[in-house]
């Protein structure tokens, strides 16, 4: 309208619906706003052509990360031969030629590599270095809204990073050593670009603090700008191939609803779980996410590890040895002890309530002081012990 036939600006405030005087400012800064209509006009266009680029891309990338990671060869592959090589050069053309296994020895084991033994990659990726990220959201039990977390696990499942949550009340969480925690938060309801490339850096930092350099597979995300990290090197995939849709986020949400059914507050039956407590939950259920789980959604997305995998072997307490003989020695010590002091008073079997409010002491000594996150998994354990002795 404002680069059309002259109009009376009684005529256009009509039709337009806004008063003369609104009409008079914006015919006096014609200028500047065609200016800026033209340049988002420019900027969205731009952003199509980059959508329908990524698009017509999408195949021939899926058909790249199976390629590369150890999918098994198709027809579909096959067709694509000619683009794979050169879309897989320009995605991976900048990866530090330090990456562990690259260019590694014919027949290393627990190595992702190409099928077929192309070397036109230079080699593959250990499982424990390719790593995958995940997001799923959970209900705040206490004030309504909602967490939305960030999960990241390595391709064998024996490295799964602390999760993050976004969303909730932080006031509750003053006075906890949140860098000790092993789980961290931010606010916001949403991951959005600012807060992953937050993140990202985190773990670039952590990644490099062990001399280590990981390939990340990052679901593909609308906003994305430039990444400078030096120990991880970013490939955006589909949401529909990422690892950790295909039975990690679902596996997470069923046992974190499970822990959540078996929250005890403190003060009798009153009460729901806030932030804190749901932060600690998901860590919980984080760490009951099985390894062999993970390493399956790998395979099942099209990622396979060339010869066999590593497992972690774990001891139970009954497989200790000597384990139940010492007990009947401290046993019979302390029987002699009584029968030496019968008059002493024995003390009574603390209630259920009493006990889970001790651990509630606890838990909040160990958030003001803990050293370590490995402290506060270690609490998981003792209170998961102390659920199996309660009555159902």
């Amino acid at each position: 309208m404002l680069e059309g036939p002259k109009v009376s600006q009684s005529e256009l405030a009509k039709r337009f619906g806004v008063s003369q005087p609104q009409i008079c400012r914006i015919i006096k800064n014609k200028e500047r706003i065609l200016s800026e209509w033209r340049r988002l006009k420019r900027k969205r266009e731009e952003e199509e052509e980059e959508e329908e680029e990524e698009e017509e891309g999408e195949d021939n990338l899926e058909a790249t990360l199976s390629w590369v990671e150890g999918g098994t060869s198709s027809s579909h592959h096959l067709q694509a031969a000619n683009s794979l090589l050169h879309l897989g050069n320009k995605q991976l053309a900048h990866v530090p030629p330090v990456l562990p296994h690259l260019g590694s020895k014919k027949g290393d084991r627990g190595v992702m590599v190409a099928p077929g033994g192309h070397q036109q990659l230079q080699g593959g990726f250990s499982p424990a270095d390719v790593f995958a990220c995940g997001e799923m959201w959970v209900p705040l039990p206490a004030g309504g809204g909602r967490l939305t977390v960030l999960l990241c696990a390595n391709a064998d499942g024996t490295e799964k990073t602390p999760l993050r949550a976004f969303g909730g009340d932080p006031r509750v969480l003053l006075g906890v050593k949140l860098e000790k925690m092993p789980w961290s938060h931010r606010p916001g309801l949403a991951l959005t670009w600012p807060l992953l490339a937050e993140w990202l850096q985190e773990l670039d930092e952590g990644m490099g603090q062990r001399g280590k350099r990981i390939l990340l597979l990052l679901p593909r995300r609308r906003e994305r700008r430039q990444l400078h990290l030096t120990h991880i090197k970013v490939l955006f995939t589909p949401t529909s191939s990422s690892p950790l849709e295909r039975g990690v986020t679902q596996e997470m949400e069923g046992l974190y609803r499970r822990r959540l059914l078996r929250w005890r507050p403190v003060d009798g039956d009153k009460g729901q779980p806030n932030l804190l407590d749901t932060l600690h939950t998901l860590a919980q259920a984080w760490g009951d996410v099985r390894a062999g789980l993970i390493a399956s959604s790998f395979r099942a997305a099209g990622f396979h590890p060339l010869g066999g995998t590593r497992t972690l072997l774990g001891v139970t307490l009954g497989q200790l040895g000597g384990d139940g003989e010492l007990r009947d020695r401290d046993k019979g010590m302390w029987g002699e002890e009584e029968e030496e002091d019968e008059e002493e008073e024995v003390r009574p079997c603390p209630s259920e309530r009493e006990v889970w409010r001790s651990l509630a002491t606890l838990r909040r000594y160990l958030e003001c002081r803990a050293n370590s996150p490995d402290i506060l998994r270690t609490f998981y354990r003792l209170e998961d012990a102390v659920q199996e002795l309660s009555p159902p």
